[in-house]
């Protein structure tokens, strides 16, 4: 049995000249659009620690979605959502509906 071949993702692109910063802390971001989401910052550059793949055309998708088209997320340049790292993440949560 042939193991498949796996997609490779492209490379995360440059960091724009002067990228946009949080509204909420200091910190330089990008928006990506997430596959089948809304716009999303990110942190900028790659992470090993990352949850996201950039795969093109502005769009990432989490790991899980990565496996499941057919990437080497293992292979890949992770990215990471600046809601994950921001210390003011709380200040952009929505108010639970009661």
């Amino acid at each position: 049995m042939t193991t498949p071949t796996l997609r490779t993702a492209p490379p995360v692109p440059p960091v724009d000249a002067n990228p946009p910063a949080c509204r909420r802390c200091p910190a330089s971001i990008r928006f990506y659009q997430r596959v089948g989401g809304e716009p999303t910052p990110f942190d900028l550059g790659p992470r090993p620690d990352g949850t996201h793949i950039y795969v093109g055309d502005d769009q990432v998708m989490t790991l899980k979605q990565g496996r499941e088209a057919g990437y080497d997320v293992d292979g890949a340049e992770k990215l990471m959502t600046h809601f994950a790292t921001c210390p003011a993440a709380a200040a952009f949560r929505k108010a639970k509906r009661s």
